[in-house]
């Protein structure tokens, strides 16, 4: 009589050392995670999913070895499905800015036809993002290190992947464009706003994943509502070695600190409870059940694709047409932009057509679609067309007012 509990099976090799392999039974007898080659094998509550018995589950713990708890298929059910990412000494998302060979890290692993230890013997027969090693004759994926510029602290160890099973659960797979190729996607850390499942998956400090206001989930952290001064307090941040001084017990014994004012050309006295969230395109508001937590101003972390609507990559935005998901280096507010031919063809007079440089040294620094960089000339073809942006003044990119589009009175620059 075969078991109709969670059980563990173990040889008498195992037995020795202890069972460390959790399979599950249900009530026919077909293990969970066993071959279902015609489909049909499956039965208790149990589907086949990818040639394997499977279930759907509720948390990672409910899986086992070499599986965890993801959306699939169209209604994205949770279900434990085959994860395809390294799990060697350096995991996807180590820090290598200070030293890229963290990532030298090789190891066999399943393609994306689910295919694992792919034998080979040359490059040619393996998969899209792997090669042919030939230590172990056999198709693998190496990490390497990513950053958005040359020597970037923020730098860290990924790979190339298909879709989020590719990727550690504290990572995810998005459109990432190389010279070679604008359809790559690799594994990129769930910041804020990073999509996700559990709270687990998020990484940042006191990760929280919360539904937005259309109940898409996404990465945040807990926050204080700021509370501002009843009237202006200006300050000066350089009469002494504490340049929040002017604002220590400003109000009721409460301290402040000292910031530069939207508009510029004067400081003074915040919260510092506001920074909570990134600035200025979130704010600290409450979830409804008790918590408060930092939400993006335009009530999703993915827009529509419009003007101004937030985005992950140009994916995202009319890519077609040639719009930018445009990245603020300062604040790391992203949103797409949309295409213009001059002056008075945005949709209305707070925009600015910017007329991007198009001398380049590299097919990525082309923006247009399918444009191409002429290394004799230096320069793109067809030239990066102008974009629509916001709130900026393309005479003077020195100052405060890098394009946003959520102004807010935190102010635009170093928060």
């Amino acid at each position: 009589m075969r078991p109709s509990s969670a059980l563990c099976l173990c040889t008498a090799a195992v037995l020795l050392t202890g069972c460390k392999t959790k399979y599950y039974y249900v009530d026919s007898g077909v293990p969970i995670g066993h071959a279902c080659p015609t489909g049909d094998e499956c039965y208790g509550g149990s589907f086949c999913v990818e040639g394997k018995c499977t279930i759907k589950c509720q948390t990672n713990a409910e899986c086992w070895s070499g599986t965890e708890c993801r959306p699939y298929g169209e209604t994205n059910d949770l279900t434990c499905v085959t994860v395809r990412y390294i799990k060697g000494a350096a995991l996807g998302g180590t820090p290598c800015g200070v030293d890229p060979t963290a990532c030298n890290v090789v190891d066999p692993q399943c393609d994306p036809q689910y295919h694992c230890g792919q034998s080979c013997a040359s490059d040619d027969e393996c998969s899209p993002s792997y090669r042919c090693s030939p230590d172990f004759n056999q198709c693998v994926r190496q990490l390497f290190c990513y950053g958005r510029q040359t020597d970037d602290p923020d730098s860290f160890c990924t790979q190339e992947c298909t879709d989020d099973r590719d990727c550690p659960a504290k990572l995810y797979c998005e459109s990432v464009a190389t010279e070679a190729d604008r359809n790559r996607k690799i594994c990129v850390p769930r910041k804020f706003c990073a999509p996700c499942v559990f709270d687990s998956d998020c990484d940042v400090m006191g990760g929280v994943c919360v539904g937005d206001q259309w109940g898409v989930k996404f990465c945040t952290t807990p926050c204080t509502p700021p509370v501002e001064p009843p009237a202006r307090i200006d300050c000066d941040p350089g009469k002494d070695v504490d340049s929040d001084i002017d604002c220590r017990a400003a109000v009721d014994g409460r301290d402040y600190v000292c910031r530069a004012s939207p508009e510029g050309g004067w400081w003074m006295c915040k919260d510092p409870n506001l920074y909570n969230c990134p600035q200025p395109y979130s704010e600290c508001k409450d979830a409804g059940d008790g918590r408060n937590l930092c939400y993006h101003r335009y009530g999703a972390c993915k827009g529509d694709g419009s003007l101004c609507s937030p985005c992950r990559s140009r994916k995202d935005c009319d890519e077609a047409s040639g719009a930018l998901c445009y990245r603020n280096q300062y604040t790391q507010e992203r949103f797409c932009t949309s295409t213009c031919t001059g002056a008075g063809t945005c949709p209305d007079a707070s925009y600015v057509c910017f007329e991007f440089n198009s001398e380049c040294t590299k097919d990525a620094s082309c923006y247009a679609p399918d444009g191409k960089c002429d290394t004799n000339t230096g320069t793109c073809t067809p030239e990066n067309p102008p974009q629509c942006l916001k709130d900026f003044d393309p005479q003077n990119m020195s100052n405060a007012s890098y394009p946003t589009c959520y102004p807010s009175q935190a102010g635009y620059c170093c928060d």
